[in-house]
């Protein structure tokens, strides 16, 4: 379960398909890069795109455009209405998306171990929020708009929080999967986006969440409020699954059982895009969100 589905990139030929060893992608890359180090055209940068990786990338695009479509056509049509849409963010806030988390993560660092590049992330995902916090603020102020109205607080959250879960899932899906020649490169790049969530969640349940509600919630002392903040599921699954990797023994991990318990909550994992996609599109068939509505938003956000 740990190993034999994703063999380890940057070993002799597994490197070469990780690079993108379909020649035409290669060849593209490579024409585009003296246009990009002399300051050529436009034109000639064009010239040097590969039509079938911007095939590739536009049906990727499409595939995801569609999928929102069909979600927001199923709102829209009342065959699912707003109330089953919040039950629905609740399910995949408190079971999908932790259990994606976990079996990702455990799986990343027992396949490939822990890397430089890999603790990065969840440091570079910090910094992108805070980097867009400060601009987006920064640009209210000087257009002379108070940071405390709704409007102000939805802009600062769009402006630092990007759909960093679901959607990157579904573009790594539609360009890695079969027949892409390297197998691995897919399950890698959804450990990647793992990783990135280790520094991207824990910011965006207290700092996103703070900012959505104005800073207060009721229930709960100040205290209390943080610590459900930050103690959210999406953070216990992350670290569970990283405490797992580094603490459980390998061995255990592949005996039957644990290996059987692990297999089933992979078959979880993979409810959540789909799930999250459909609460996405619900958000969106909604309207805009009431105050008392705010932590609906944040989920439909992941």
């Amino acid at each position: 379960w740990t190993s034999a589905s994703a063999p380890p990139l940057g070993r002799g030929r597994g490197r070469a398909t990780a690079l993108g060893r379909a020649p035409r992608r290669t060849a593209a890359v490579a024409s585009a890069l003296p246009a990009l180090r002399g300051g050529g055209s436009l034109l000639g940068l064009a010239h040097a795109v590969s039509p079938a990786v911007l095939a590739t990338s536009a049906a990727a695009v499409a595939e995801l455009v569609i999928s929102v479509g069909i979600g927001f056509a199923v709102v829209q049509s009342g065959l699912i209405d707003q109330s089953a849409i919040a039950a629905l963010a609740k399910i995949v806030y408190n079971v999908f998306v932790p259990i994606f988390l976990f079996t990702s993560v455990l799986r990343t660092v027992t396949t490939y171990g822990l890397s430089a590049g890999m603790l990065a992330l969840p440091l570079v995902g910090m910094a992108q929020i805070f980097i867009g916090l400060a601009v987006s603020s920064l640009a209210l102020r000087i257009a002379g708009i108070t940071l405390t109205s709704p409007k102000s607080r939805r802009l600062i959250i769009c402006s630092s929080f990007g759909n960093s879960g679901v959607l990157p899932l579904l573009l790594v899906e539609a360009l890695f999967r079969a027949p892409y020649p390297d197998a691995s490169v897919m399950p890698r790049a959804a450990s990647y986006i793992s990783f990135y969530l280790l520094g991207w969640s824990p910011v965006f349940w207290s700092v996103g969440s703070s900012i959505l509600t104005g800073g207060g919630e009721e229930g709960g002392s100040k205290w209390s409020q943080a610590a459900r903040k930050i103690i959210s599921p999406p953070i216990v699954g992350a670290l569970s699954g990283l405490c797992a990797a580094l603490l459980v023994p390998r061995a255990l991990l592949q005996a039957r059982p644990v290996a059987c318990v692990l297999t089933c909550l992979s078959s979880f994992a993979r409810a959540y895009p789909a799930t999250a996609l459909l609460v996405l599109a619900g958000s969106l068939a909604g309207g805009a969100p009431s105050r008392s509505r705010s932590t609906g938003l944040l989920r439909a956000i992941v």
